[in-house]
């Protein structure tokens, strides 16, 4: 793979990481503190932002984790069972998003 390639993923996939993170933060956030939902989940679960945000960031990790599997460890599959790029985009975005809300969480704890 080229450096070429491999920029033109990485800016495709960000773009649309983007573009989801946008789209849910005015369905799923206030639009003063976007760590506020996850604020409510960590005093609700007595835990700090940031364990709660690793905690829900796994889930996505661990999808990942297994569709690699499913693909490339356990049986070959069929063709048409292979999962889309689709799916691959979707989990990856989630993951991205996901790192990027822990990431300004960790920020924000540390000032």
């Amino acid at each position: 793979m080229t450096k070429d390639q491999f920029d033109a993923y990485k800016n495709n996939l960000l773009r649309k990481a983007a573009d989801i993170r946008r789209a849910k933060e005015s369905e799923y956030f206030s639009t003063q503190d976007l760590l506020g939902n996850f604020r409510k989940i960590a005093s609700f679960r007595g835990r700090e932002t940031p364990v709660t945000i690793m905690d829900l960031a796994a889930k996505s990790i661990v999808s990942i984790s297994d569709m690699v599997n499913a693909e490339w460890e356990y049986e070959e599959l069929l063709i048409d069972e292979r999962f889309t790029l689709e799916q691959w985009d979707e989990k990856f975005i989630d993951a991205i998003n996901y790192l990027l809300k822990l990431y300004a969480s960790i920020r924000e704890e540390r000032g």
